[in-house]
């Protein structure tokens, strides 16, 4: 399993350890306050989102790491790589993180390191990001990452989604 490093994080693999930051990530409010998604309210259906987790990643449809803090092992938020075109050379990116956490420069810091990996490692040649179009802290996320709204794609699972892409312009 691939781990990443910044100055100040670790983006490592999911661990069963890890359940109760995922039931509070995939069940508080605030957290999935712009979020369609199954929620996680019990430490079973935790469990069984970290069980499907590893087996997209032993199947290589998904990459997903955990965010936390170089000095504390404790899960703070992810981000992760999926939805892979046929030809993997386009993904999907997704992210989320604690609210305790938030406006530290953290994710900003963890997908940074998410697009030099995609792009100079595994060459995938772009980067979609679903968000909801009043999601304020994400939109201003992936616009300092230049990625730009996809004004001809729309998500069919959630109207109030706007697609963001960013190109790899490194041959």
């Amino acid at each position: 399993m691939i781990i990443l490093k910044t100055q100040r994080l670790l983006l490592r693999p999911l661990k069963q350890k890890d359940w109760p930051s995922i039931q509070y990530l995939r069940s508080d409010a605030d957290v999935n306050k712009f979020v369609e998604r199954p929620r996680a309210a019990s430490r079973q259906e935790a469990l069984d989102f970290i069980a499907k987790i590893h087996k997209a990643y032993s199947d290589m449809t998904s990459y997903y790491w955990v965010i936390q803090l170089k000095d504390d092992d404790k899960m703070i938020g992810s981000i992760c790589l999926w939805n892979f075109s046929e030809s993997r050379l386009k993904a999907e990116i997704g992210y989320d993180l604690m609210t305790a956490y938030h406006n530290r420069g953290i994710m900003t810091e963890a997908l940074e390191q998410l697009i030099e990996y995609s792009f100079n490692t595994l060459r995938i040649q772009s980067l979609e990001a679903f968000t909801q179009f009043n999601n304020t802290a994400s939109l201003s996320l992936l616009n300092k990452f230049g990625f730009v709204k996809h004004h001809d794609r729309i998500d069919s699972d959630n109207s109030k989604n706007v697609v963001y892409v960013l190109y790899n312009h490194k041959p």
